[in-house]
């Protein structure tokens, strides 16, 4: 409940600036706003704000090729 509280203090601010849209698809219209396009817009503001990086240099993937690589090694070490 404090989390959508929070969600809704922020979201008060794109509001009353008009910031915020209806999030719609081809074959679903919306005409009112859901706590999906409320979310949505908040994230995407925090996102502009902020400099958080997006990826990092040593992603998650690599470091599981890199432990797939060293699992076959051994494999083939120990059937040798």
């Amino acid at each position: 409940m404090a989390k959508k509280s929070i969600v809704f203090l922020l979201v008060k601010v794109l509001w009353d600036k008009g910031n915020m849209e209806i999030q719609t698809a081809a074959w679903y219209e919306k005409t009112h706003f859901t706590f999906s396009d409320i979310l949505c817009a908040v994230r995407k503001h925090i996102g502009l704000k902020t400099n958080f990086p997006t990826s990092t240099k040593t992603t998650y993937v690599g470091k599981l090729k890199q432990r797939i690589r060293y699992l076959e090694h051994t494999l083939l070490l120990a059937v040798a």
